[in-house]
């Protein structure tokens, strides 16, 4: 997969990306989410999408699940590069467009601060995650029964 960061857009998961977003899941995490919980989740909650757009078709290269939580703060619960794409910016791409919309449209209107929290679970750890939210300026926040709670604030635009 040759492509610039430049080449790649962000956009809401559609169902018709499950099968690029299966395929990542799988070989992103030791314990995968079923399918049936996946294609849910692009339903049911805020489910971000990283890819290419070439003659008509677009090819999911990462992902970031979430949801907005109290005053619009955001909770991130899954984030998955493709192996093959990984350490070319498209993990931060998608966080940068969650710290940009902690708050919604009006947070820039209130003296509140506003916050992306990203929930590792004891299934989902890795050393690779906490060092990449590290480098995004994520630090941990709370921990408890092996659930990590890591913290960001919003990007000053």
């Amino acid at each position: 997969m040759n492509h610039t960061l430049d080449d790649t857009m962000l956009r809401h998961a559609h169902q018709c990306d499950l099968d690029d977003i299966m395929e990542i899941e799988l070989l992103s995490y030791e314990n995968p989410l079923p399918r049936i919980v996946v294609q849910r989740l692009i339903d049911d909650s805020q489910f971000l999408v990283c890819g290419l757009a070439r003659d008509g078709w677009f090819e999911v290269l990462g992902f970031l699940q979430y949801e907005y939580v109290v005053d619009l703060n955001i909770l991130a619960t899954r984030l998955a590069v493709h192996p093959s794409c990984r350490r070319r910016g498209i993990g931060s791409k998608m966080i940068a467009y969650l710290r940009r919309n902690a708050g919604g449209n009006h947070a820039d209107e209130s003296d509140e601060e506003h916050y992306v929290d990203f929930v590792m679970r004891p299934f989902d750890h890795a050393i690779a995650a906490e060092l990449f939210l590290a480098s995004e300026n994520f630090t941990l926040e709370k921990s408890a029964a092996g659930v990590h709670v890591y913290r960001t604030k919003k990007e000053q635009i």
